[in-house]
Parts: C-alpha cells; sequence; structure tokens
C-alpha cells in the first residue's frame, strides 16, 4: 500500500509538473501575442496619419487647380479686353494650364498615395485579427490545460480518501461514486437506532477523512433484509441513516453536504435465505461524490 501511495504521490508531482509548464508555456505565447497585436495596432496608427496626410496634399493640390482656373478665365477676360495683351494671356493661359496638368498630376498622386495607406491599414487590421485569435488560442489552451489540472487533481484526491477510508471500512468504487459499506450490526443493536459506542469511534474517523476535501457530498442509505414488513423495515433503515448523517454532522461535515434515505430492504447485496446473507444486507452505506 506505502508503494502504491508514493507511486500516487510521484504521479501527482509529474503531473503538477507538467501542468505547470503547460501553463507557463500558455501565459508566454498569450504574452507574445499581446505583445504583436500592440505592434501591430500602432502600424495601423501610422498608416491612417499617412492617409491622413495624403488626403490634405489631395485637397490643396485641388485648391491649387481651381486657382489655376480662375487665372486662365482672367487671362482669356484680359484678352478679349485688349489685343494687344493676348499674346502675354496665352502664355499666362499655358501657364495656368502647365500648373494644372501639374495639381492633378500631385492630385492623382495623393489619390494613389491613400489607396497605398488604405491597403496598409487593412492589412495591420488583418494581422491584429490574427493576432487576436491567436490570444484567444492561448485562452483557451490554458483554459484546458487548468481543467485537465484540477481534473488529475480531483482523482488524486479521490484515490488518496479511497485508499485511506479503505483502512477503516470496506470501500469501492462504482460509476454512482465512492461507496464505504458499514455493517448494520457493528453500529447498531438489533432493532435499534442508537449506535453503539465502537460505530461512533469508526464513523468520527471517516468524518476525518471527508473533512479533507470541502467539495465531497455524501448521501447515507440505511439497508435492512426482508424479515419483518417492507413499511417497518424502511422506517428503521431511514432511522438509521439519519443517526449516521448526525452524527457525521456533529463530527465537522456540513449539513449541506450530507443526505440520510432508508431504502428498507429493496437493494440487497446477498441472498436473504441464509443468515449470513442476511446480516450482509443489515448495512448503511455512504456514497460519495465530488
Amino acid at each position: 500500500m506505502r508503494q502504491a501511495l508514493d507511486s500516487v504521490t510521484a504521479a501527482r508531482a509529474q503531473r503538477d509538473r507538467q501542468g505547470q509548464e503547460a501553463v507557463a508555456a500558455a501565459q508566454a505565447r498569450r504574452q507574445q501575442a499581446d505583445a504583436e497585436a500592440a505592434e501591430l495596432r500602432r502600424q495601423a496608427e501610422a498608416a491612417t496619419q499617412q492617409a491622413q496626410a495624403a488626403q490634405v496634399e489631395a485637397q490643396q493640390a485641388h485648391a491649387q487647380a481651381e486657382e489655376a482656373k480662375a487665372q486662365t478665365k482672367e487671362a482669356q477676360s484680359q484678352a478679349e479686353r485688349a489685343h494687344a495683351q493676348t499674346q502675354e494671356a496665352q502664355s499666362k493661359a499655358e501657364q495656368a494650364h502647365a500648373q494644372t496638368q501639374e495639381a492633378r498630376s500631385q492630385a492623382e498622386q495623393a489619390h494613389e498615395q491613400t489607396d497605398q495607406a488604405n491597403a496598409q491599414v487593412k492589412e495591420a487590421q488583418a494581422a491584429a485579427q490574427q493576432a487576436q485569435d491567436a490570444v484567444k488560442q492561448a485562452q483557451t489552451q490554458l483554459e484546458q490545460t487548468r481543467k485537465e489540472l484540477a481534473e488529475r487533481d480531483a482523482e488524486t484526491r479521490r484515490l488518496r480518501i479511497q485508499n485511506e477510508l479503505a483502512r477503516i471500512a470496506s470501500t469501492r468504487s462504482e460509476q454512482r461514486g465512492l461507496i464505504v459499506t458499514l455493517s448494520g450490526g457493528i453500529l447498531f443493536d438489533t432493532g435499534k437506532t442508537s449506535l453503539k459506542p465502537g460505530a461512533k469511534s469508526r464513523l468520527t474517523r471517516i468524518a476525518k477523512q471527508l473533512q479533507t476535501d470541502s467539495e465531497l457530498k455524501i448521501a447515507v442509505e440505511g439497508h435492512t433484509d426482508n424479515a419483518g414488513a417492507k413499511a417497518k423495515n424502511r422506517a428503521l433503515s431511514e432511522k438509521r441513516a439519519n443517526a449516521v448523517r448526525d452524527f457525521v454532522v456533529s463530527a465537522g461535515i456540513p449539513a449541506d453536504h450530507i443526505t440520510a434515505s432508508g431504502k428498507g430492504d429493496e437493494a440487497p447485496v446477498a441472498t436473504n435465505k441464509t443468515a449470513a446473507g442476511r446480516q450482509q444486507n443489515r448495512r448503511v452505506e455512504l456514497v460519495i461524490t465530488q
């Protein structure tokens, strides 16, 4: 038994180390993803500022174009008023036209810069989304690791409690939980519902082990053989289950963590045709769950 306990302890230590390493790795990945997301947001902001600057330049170029058009109109008006100034007006018109072309060229360049900036913003947003997805994935992995660690810890506690209870009374593991079986002859005198002194000592030891895990739930079930009336057997089994429950509560188990019920002779574990079988059926079981 000591070797088994040592093996369980070593396995638990190894699982704890593995869990801690997994948590540390998940946290490191999360920190790296947060840093990458911050850098991508900074790049997105810089790209947005560049786009705004390009838009300002485009507006200035448009204003310059409007000014050039006004100059052209003024030149044409001067040409109509004075033929002598035609050449000069034409020259000015040509200059204005050149300025217009240059302004348009600048506007086109500004538009291209705006498109490039918008593309950079979209790329930065996509990268930021990828970083957020990576963070979510890391968080999911972290939660899964925590859940696995909690399940391993619960299993380790269950095995330890099962081993300790097995030293006190017959204990087995079933799908509905740990089952601790106490013979009715050990707990009560024939036909009685008051606990024997020796029974109190054993129940105190059981309660001490159950106190090591505050999440445990206990269902106390009283059972009888089929001798006598069913109603009487059920009432007797219920009183005995309540007697065990009340004592375990007085020994330190929270009252809201333990229930009691009488099953009478409806759940025998042996034949009622022999004295030995009937003795096995007269019992109290503690069904322990998480």
